[in-house]
């Protein structure tokens, strides 16, 4: 959870009666006694949540000034307009508190029927797989079965091998019909045989957490779950972003219940016992035993090209930087990380288009712009929306990995893509023009920024305009050995047989 500091004895309004919210309120509950939690505000619903008053949020402006507050917490996925709201009523002593409220939600309390529905999941799902010895493997995409990250270059690799008993699995319907064009095994989870097939499975595949966080009572089948896992990064994830004064303070049954919402990993797969160690087992709730430093599959396709890799990308963006490459020009790729508090961002606010594109033109330069599968980079995509000139701007919902291999410079921030594109062995350029605001508001960082991050940083344009200068047109680069010293730290593998790897632990599971 990222909380701002809030001073001692406050009196507190917090504004989100949703699961963040209820989650921040159990945090307090347990961590800050001293603060008192006055009730809830909400943009429109009134009444009672948690034995606590609700206002609506006209409601709570006319009562206000009868209620002596010392701060209001806004804890709900609509903070960037409650942010607005509150501003514009003057209402300025506000603080944004990030909440994993998909892992604290209902932790403190578990449903008789719950706990029955689990129970004849696993009967039934166990049974099945004795039944059905036939080895059947799922594929979950993220974020409702996109064909991107580690899963889609496994599964890429694997169809052949694993030929009809291996499918990907979407829950959208527009997603389902572009993958059956492409003649990709493709299961509707709405659709009653995928239900029913679930429980003749015998792998389920997984690199993020979006399906378990959706259908929580996937946790009961009876499967071998492989996490593919989604990058190796910087910043704190799943249950490492819980404080520990909150897990301190758990009852033994409630840490039971927290460790039980969180998949069980059979295979987790990490890229260095470094990772392992400091990251991929506190995060996920995995042994070490149950982690392989295998390296990932997405980074195979920096040693080789893999069949079907085009599928689920920005095709017409990777047909210029073919013709933009075989001409000699040489290719930046701009790949900013998402910002939690901000679902759409406006990127002019630090770059301005004009100036920067005089100076890719008149240096023969193309810029690509791709932003993070979670944001609207509404800004970038209107700017360079015709892909004309030296900035184009490729779908941020697409695989960009295939774009990588075009890149002789990529710029990022706190993005994992970095730790990715020390397989190019090539130069890294850092832009962390927010970093303050970013440590404070959005993300909580877990090693040293400026250690882990091997390559110069730009904090202006004119900074990052000299950089890329000095890299591309000057061939000066001096982050070679900075760039060797984090890749022996991240991989025990580069060569691109990751997934050759991860093949023989699953087999020695069958």
């Amino acid at each position: 959870m990222i909380l701002p500091e809030i001073s001692e004895n406050s009196r507190v309004y917090i504004y989100g009666a949703g699961s963040a919210g209820l989650a921040l309120y159990a945090w307090l509950l347990k961590c800050r006694l001293d603060v008192t939690v006055l009730g809830f505000i909400d943009t429109y619903t009134k009444g009672r949540v948690a034995g606590k008053v609700l206002f609506d949020f006209d409601s709570f402006m006319s009562t206000k000034s009868n209620n002596e507050y010392d701060l209001i917490i806004v804890a709900s996925s609509y903070q960037n307009e409650i942010i607005v709201q509150l501003n514009k009523n003057n209402l300025h002593h506000h603080i944004v508190a990030f909440a994993p409220s998909y892992l604290l939600k209902e932790i403190l309390t578990e449903s008789l029927k719950e706990r029955m529905v689990g129970k004849l999941l696993t009967f039934f799902s166990d049974l099945s797989a004795k039944i059905f010895t036939n080895k059947i493997h799922l594929f979950f995409g993220e974020h409702g079965g996109k064909f991107i990250g580690n899963n889609k270059y496994y599964f890429l690799r694997m169809r052949k091998k694993l030929s009809g008993n291996v499918y990907w699995v979407v829950d959208d319907n527009e997603l389902y019909d572009e993958l059956k064009k492409e003649e990709i095994p493709v299961l509707l989870f709405s659709e009653t045989i995928t239900k029913l097939l679930l429980f003749r499975t015998h792998f389920f595949y997984f690199d993020n957490m979006t399906w378990q966080r959706k259908y929580p009572w996937l946790r009961h089948l009876k499967v071998k779950t492989i996490h593919m896992s989604h990058g190796v990064g910087l910043k704190y994830t799943e249950k490492m972003m819980i404080p520990k004064e909150f897990l301190n303070a758990l009852t033994t049954i409630e840490s039971k219940r927290l460790n039980e919402r969180i998949f069980y990993n059979d295979l987790l797969v990490s890229t260095s016992s470094f990772y392992a160690k400091e990251v991929s087992s506190p995060a996920y709730n995995t042994p070490l035993k149950n982690i392989i430093c295998s390296g990932y599959p997405k980074n195979d396709l920096f040693y080789e090209d893999i069949l079907g890799q085009k599928i689920f990308t920005d095709s017409a963006i990777l047909e210029i930087l073919k013709q933009e490459k075989e001409s000699g020009k040489k290719i930046i790729v701009y790949a900013p990380t998402f910002r939690d508090m901000q679902v759409d961002f406006d990127y002019t606010s630090i770059i301005d288009y004009g100036k920067l594109t005089e100076f890719l033109n008149r240096e023969q330069l193309l810029l690509v712009i791709k932003g993070h599968t979670s944001i609207v980079v509404e800004a970038i995509e209107s700017e360079a929306e015709n892909n004309r000139g030296p900035i184009v701007s490729y779908k941020n919902d697409r695989d960009g990995y295939p774009l990588l291999k075009f890149a002789d410079l990529l710029i990022t921030d706190y993005s994992s893509i970095y730790m990715d594109f020390l397989h190019a062995l090539k130069p890294i350029l850092f832009f962390p023009y927010d970093i303050d605001e970013y440590l404070k508001q959005h993300r909580m960082i877990q090693f040293d920024y400026f250690e882990m991050t091997p390559g110069p940083k730009a904090y202006t344009q004119d900074e990052l305009i000299n950089w890329i200068d000095r890299f591309l047109l000057k061939n000066e680069d001096g982050y070679q050995d900075e760039r060797k010293k984090i890749s022996k730290l991240a991989y025990d593998y580069m060569d691109g047989r990751a997934w050759l790897r991860i093949g023989q632990s699953i087999e020695k599971m069958a």
